[in-house]
Formats: C-alpha cells, structure tokens, sequence
C-alpha cells in the first residue's frame, strides 16, 4: 500500500508540473499588437444624484451596497448600505 501511495504521488506531481508547463505556454504575450487608433468620439458626465453624508469624525460613513430605481415611473432612486454591519 505505501509503494501505491508512493506511486499516485509521483504521478500527481508529474500532472501539476506538466499542466503549469502547458498553461504557461499558452499564455498571450501581446494582447493587442497592433495600436488602437484615436477616434473623435467623447462621453459627458451629468450628475443626477448625491447622496447624503452618513458619518462624520468618528462615525464612520456607511458602505454603499446597492443603487437602484424605484420602477414605477416616478424616477425615483433608491441607495442601499451597510451601515454597522
């Protein structure tokens, strides 16, 4: 039973070499040869909400978990937060 074990541990080891070998291999070493060519193309940026201060001095502010609309055509944002947890 322990040349078995012996065995299987040789040809594991062998396997976890081989597929680092092979995967190292496979690797991409120039995602984007060619260069990315400038287009005139530009985004603006309206803010449409600020959300309000949660914590001051030693009160820390609460971590944002979730920003959704209320669904019902009324435009309404809805913030949730981790506040103490």
């Amino acid at each position: 039973m322990n040349k078995f074990r012996l065995l299987c541990f040789i040809l594991s080891l062998f396997l976890v070499i081989f597929a680092v070998a092979s995967i190292s291999s496979a690797q991409i070493t120039d995602p984007i040869p060619e260069p990315i060519k400038k287009s005139e193309l530009s985004v603006g940026l309206e803010e449409v909400v600020q959300i309000p201060n949660s914590g001051t001095g030693r009160n820390k502010a609460a971590r944002l978990n979730l920003l959704t609309y209320a669904g019902d055509e009324t435009r309404r944002l809805f913030v949730n937060d981790m506040h103490r947890f």
